[in-house]
């Protein structure tokens, strides 16, 4: 496999035409394209995509909504290619642009890695490569087996080899490779593009309710005029070393956060009954608590969740719901009960959480950055320095970046005339 890939995380990204809007995509997804959305590469016409590199078996298929590619590798662990079989000419200019994939596959424990990539040289040397990234335990994972994903990235996300040229894409590709052990299919359908907002956003959120967040979070923030988001734990509210009452309705009143919902016990650890009276209680204590206005957003507990009876319910009460990693989100993301998030640990510094700032404000990101404790010295992963937590705090305003609790930038995406489909139906 080449040097440069990431472990674990190799996908490739699949050849696509230049081709307009609307017709092609009604074709290909199912579904008419939103007005600012372009297919860039289609698997239907006389040139559908191809492995250029022999390492897997790729056909296409068809269902009553949509075409798409389907790959087997060979179980050998050598990388495919799916793309375009001839540069693009023109090329495509993609300045300003969100990508937009769907992807499945049949079995993640054999999956080696995922990766779309663009290119202005033809693969040679050059291009831009987005990761989807893969977890062993599978409740954090974006991808689930035989489910199509939608995914988007920004190309302020992507890793960059060489010196690709956004304005001159002349290739899309989907890389991939099976664990080595056994071979693993892989589903395609096709890319597109999606002009991004002209204004980025970052939203602080702390999750489980801890007292650092009243105490020095909240306080340091409002030197700055910044307001974020707290996903409590209602049973955890007044208990030793959480707010109380009291301090999370200041951080309401008086620092204009969002208050929204947490739980100690992953959802994954619920019978679909049981998970659901869960959520309807965490929700009516909020409520009644006056926390309305962030009871309609959740945090998962511990980042887990699953497409079968976890999400479902979610989607049922929940506006957004966010995770505890994969990275900066999208506007409008791909989907919002998937809200992807910046994990930040004892090791992340401060001038990365201003560069995760300043990509959000060029390319129209979201950058969510996921907070647990403040401390003054750390003692585990989770904690984070408070000096280090003030200098991020000047950095980050002298980014110019927008700053806003996660209700407020929710309700602008909401407002966006490219909002996606969270996934496509078929199998």
């Amino acid at each position: 496999m080449e040097s440069d890939t990431i472990q674990r995380r190799l996908v490739g990204a699949g050849g696509i035409l230049a081709i307009t809007l609307a017709c092609l995509l009604s074709c290909t997804f199912g579904a008419p394209p939103p007005a600012t959305e372009m297919v860039v590469q289609s698997v239907t016409g006389e040139s559908p995509p191809q492995d250029r590199w022999h390492a897997a078996s790729c056909e296409r298929q068809k269902s009553a909504a949509f075409h798409w590619m389907s790959c087997t590798t060979r179980g050998n662990g050598n990388p495919a290619l799916l793309a375009n079989p001839v540069p693009y000419d023109p090329p495509l200019d993609l300045t300003g642009k969100l990508v937009k994939a769907r992807i499945k596959t049949d079995d993640l424990s054999r999956l080696g890695g995922i990766e779309l990539r663009l290119t202005s040289d033809d693969f040679r040397t050059s291009y831009f490569a987005f990761s989807v990234p893969l977890f062993s335990d599978g409740d954090f994972n974006l991808l689930r087996n035989d489910l199509w994903t939608t995914l988007t990235f920004s190309l302020g996300s992507a890793r960059i080899v060489g010196t690709p040229d956004p304005a001159a894409i002349d290739g899309v590709g989907l890389y991939f490779a099976d664990d080595g052990k056994a071979p693993v299919r892989v589903g395609w359908a096709g890319l597109s593009a999606v002009g991004h907002p002209a204004e980025g956003y970052l939203s602080f959120t702390f999750d489980d309710g801890t007292r650092s967040h009243s105490e020095v979070a909240a306080p340091e923030m409002a030197r700055f005029g910044f307001s974020g988001t707290a996903y409590v734990m209602p049973d955890q509210v007044g208990q030793t070393g959480y707010m109380t009452l009291g301090e999370i309705g200041e951080l309401r009143d008086r620092y204009g956060w969002d208050v929204a919902a947490h739980h100690a016990i992953p959802f994954t650890d619920f019978a679909p009954a049981e998970l659901e009276s869960t959520i309807l209680g965490v929700q009516h204590y909020l409520r009644e608590q006056g926390f309305g206005a962030g009871a309609g957003h959740l945090a998962y507990p511990l980042g887990k969740q699953d497409p079968e009876v976890v999400r479902p319910l979610v989607r049922k009460h929940f506006a957004t719901a966010r995770l505890a990693s994969a990275g900066p989100e999208t506007i409008p993301p791909a989907d919002p009960h998937l809200l992807r998030s910046v994990n930040v640990l004892d090791t992340t510094t401060a001038e990365e959480l201003a560069e995760v700032a300043r990509r959000a404000r060029d390319h129209g990101e979201w950058a969510i950055l996921m907070f647990h404790h403040l401390r003054e010295s750390t003692a585990s992963p989770l904690d984070f320095p408070i000096e280090r937590f003030r200098r991020a705090l000047e950095l980050i305003d002298e980014s110019g970046v927008r700053v806003l609790p996660v209700s407020q930038v929710w309700e602008i995406a909401r407002e966006s005339e490219a909002v996606t489909a969270p996934a496509m139906a078929g199998h």
